[in-house]
């Protein structure tokens, strides 16, 4: 049992590995990062600063139809002034198209990471082919990952609503607030945890096996409860990850864009206009470079991860956790111990 590599080694070194020869998944990383990807460790954020903050939970609720004025308003305009509602329209539909377009590159952004993570032999064809050959790839599995994703994500905001909402009790009633905002979140943070790991291995199923949406549920359910340690202590170390990456961009913000900024105000102080609204420009192109590659990088390394852990569970079914090794360890040696003492 000693010489048995932990299993969080090894998929975080593959998915290392993967991250930098696959550079091509750094596109696909880029867009689930910016427009869908929310891991574990943005959910518990949100909910806590949510909740700390006193902010108002996300409620279906606010989701109502407009009231009958808005609506004979409406029609009275179409009579009026037609031409006005039809440029309305026409800009709605433009909005409505390009909601589509973003929700098409989440989910192939999604489906691109998890292929380009499973492939086993991976022959670089050119960013352009590589990107192509994805796109045609993922029109079978696309239907099922895009209900099974965005519902997923739907179901995980609704938990975080929920611990949100307990956590805004406080301000009501700090003591009782507290003690029920503790209670939810020791009770509902696990569901949350038990439902993202069954959205990510149904997703995979979906994508790597060709399976239905309910078939690919049962199995990622069957998978989370026999490996629901592995998956924690994954998913544990990736929020750690995510929050000394957050730190370290923090750092870079302020030693190499904060600098940058103040000279670029003390040079508009000083009427030099050029200098300023070039090392201004400067400083913010160079940080949105660096988020976009940052983001891109820890998006494709998660996904890579996780990858890696699914393709790792269903050739070897049952995995051991760090931590059943380290008890097994410390009570296989303790006879032993009483032993010699004696």
């Amino acid at each position: 049992m000693k010489n048995i590599t932990p299993v969080y080694r090894t998929v975080l070194q593959q998915a290392l590995k993967l991250t930098k020869e696959r550079k091509a998944l750094w596109f696909w990383g880029l867009f689930a990062a910016l427009l869908g990807d929310a891991g574990e460790y943005r959910f518990l954020s949100t909910a806590f600063t949510s909740a700390v903050s006193g902010a108002e939970p996300p409620s279906l609720l606010t989701f109502t139809a407009p009231p009958l004025s808005v609506l004979s308003g409406l029609w009275q305009a179409t009579t009026t002034d037609p031409f006005s509602v039809f440029i309305l329209l026409l800009l709605s539909a433009f909005g409505a198209g390009l909601v589509a377009f973003f929700v098409w590159l989440i989910t192939v952004s999604v489906i691109g990471l998890i292929r380009g993570a499973a492939a086993r032999n991976w022959k670089s064809q050119g960013l352009v082919a590589e990107l192509n050959e994805t796109v045609r790839e993922s029109k079978k599995p696309f239907g099922a990952v895009l209900v099974t994703y965005f519902f997923g994500r739907t179901l995980l905001w609704l938990i975080v609503g929920l611990v949100t909402l307990f956590g805004t009790l406080v301000f009501v009633d700090f003591y009782l607030g507290l003690a029920l905002f503790i209670v939810a979140f020791v009770v509902l943070v696990p569901v949350l945890f038990f439902v993202s790991f069954v959205v990510r291995f149904a997703i995979m199923a979906e994508v790597l096996k060709g399976k239905g949406i309910i078939e690919s549920v049962e199995m990622a359910i069957h998978l989370v409860r026999k490996n629901w340690m592995v998956a924690t202590e994954l998913a544990l170390l990736l929020v750690l990850i995510n929050f000394i990456a957050g730190l370290l961009l923090l750092v870079f913000i302020y030693v190499g864009v904060l600098p940058f900024l103040v000279t670029a105000s003390v040079f508009w102080q000083s009427n030099i206009a050029g200098w300023a609204v070039l090392l201004a420009t400067l400083s913010v192109v160079g940080f949105l470079a660096t988020v976009f590659v940052f983001g891109a990088l820890l998006s494709t390394f998660q996904w890579a991860a996780w990858t890696v852990l699914f393709v790792y569970l269903q050739q070897r079914s049952r995995a051991l956790p760090k931590i059943v090794r380290f008890l097994g360890r410390f009570i296989s040696n303790r006879p032993v111990r009483l032993s010699g003492r004696s």
